[in-house]
């Protein structure tokens, strides 16, 4: 496969995954009046006028938003699909990707850095950044470890059992590893997955 089209995969792979993270309301199409709640097709694309409104919902954006649509038929998927920085720790370990090309590819593709989006936990964190240990109950579902399939369910416990360094950061995300209580699978997670 040459550069350009494994750029060109990458590229869509971000794109795809902020869109499918992002709750409908603070989709551009939803702004446009161009979908409603959960997804709904408020205006067919053959009625859209604007540059702005057909670049807000192109075919590649229907795509996403049938898979999303999709997903939050399944029990559980209504709440945030993913966790962001763990999809993308993910990725990172599949492509080898530097942190720095990471957040530079990200501020490329939506003109953010996306760690500046984060929420300040830092009361479940130490001094030198470890997360302490404890039992932590998910905000949203996290993915396995092993092969990335979300299994561990918004409302289920994960616990830490001992202060956990990070397994890696993702455009200065710091990721952990924590342990499903149910299965005692090991998942990914980031300490704004997690509350007590």
């Amino acid at each position: 496969m040459g550069l350009v089209s494994r750029a060109a995969d990458l590229y869509y792979t971000f794109r795809f995954l902020k869109l499918l993270v992002t709750p409908w309301n603070e989709m551009e199409a939803y702004k446009l009046g161009i979908i409603g709640d959960e997804g709904k097709v408020l205006r067919r694309a053959s009625t859209l006028k604007t540059d702005q409104e057909k670049s807000s919902y192109t075919l590649f954006h229907r795509l996403v938003f049938n898979i999303k649509r999709l997903l939050e038929k399944v029990p559980g998927g209504k709440s945030r699909l993913v966790s962001y920085a763990a999809a993308l720790y993910l990725l990172k370990e599949h492509t080898g990707m530097s942190d720095e090309g990471i957040r530079a590819m990200m501020n490329r593709i939506e003109g953010v850095d996306i760690s500046a989006d984060l929420k300040e936990n830092r009361w479940m964190l130490d001094q030198s950044g470890r997360l302490q240990p404890g039992a932590y109950i998910l905000r949203q579902d996290a993915p396995l470890l092993k092969n990335g399939e979300f299994f561990a369910k918004a409302g289920t416990k994960v616990d830490i059992v001992e202060a956990t360094e990070p397994m890696s950061k993702v455009a200065g995300i710091p990721v952990y590893k924590a342990i499903h209580r149910e299965t005692r699978q090991a998942v990914v997670v980031t300490k704004d997955d997690l509350f007590r």
